[in-house]
């Protein structure tokens, strides 16, 4: 992770603020980075609900983005924990379907060809698949492996009904972890 990540998630939480570092001039090597960042965060944010829907569907697919930052913000605008996590979680399982489906359908394919999955990867998701059957989908949350399990799951032709239960389980505990962390952090 890069400084400047590092900085923009500290300012997410409120233990940096970006304006008086801006004005003091400090741009942290990409001015663009401010500009860009700052104005998608408050369009992400001032879109609430809709936004996490489609930020934590991304999150889930194969594109790499984190959508733990706005339950986290959302909660502390004062959004209602359940909506927030219930629509986190709606978002996620959804994207998480669609690399179900992918790997149902062309898993071969996308996986070497288009994600460029090396074998170490696919290894280490069949691995799992193979020590503890599809109770690994529990954990399809997670940054690296997550999107390879529900990848394999589809591969592997999993029944949908136990993937569905499994991910969704494994995904609301972890935004339902993020709120009670954040709503506890909260004055």
């Amino acid at each position: 992770m890069t400084l400047w990540r590092v900085v923009f998630l500290l300012s997410l939480y409120g233990f940096i603020d970006c304006e008086r570092l801006r004005c003091a001039g400090f741009w942290l090597l990409a001015p663009e980075f401010w500009i860009i960042n700052i104005s998608l965060e408050n369009f992400l944010v001032d879109n609430g609900l809709p936004a996490l829907l489609l930020l934590s569907f991304c999150a889930a697919t194969v594109i790499p983005l984190g959508s733990e930052w706005l339950v986290a913000t959302l909660i502390m605008r004062g959004f209602d924990v359940m909506h927030v996590v219930g629509v986190a979680t709606a978002g996620n399982y959804l994207g998480a379907c669609t690399t179900y489906l992918v790997g149902l359908w062309g898993a071969v394919f996308f996986m070497k060809k288009i994600m460029g999955m090396d074998e170490a990867v696919l290894a280490r998701a069949r691995m799992l698949y193979r020590r503890y059957g599809s109770w690994s989908l529990l954990l399809s949350w997670l940054p690296v492996i997550g999107d390879p399990l529900c990848l394999v799951g589809g591969a592997l032709r999993i029944n949908f009904l136990l993937f569905s239960l499994l991910v969704i389980a494994g995904k609301l505990a972890r935004y339902a972890a993020i709120a009670a962390v954040t709503a506890a952090a909260m004055p």
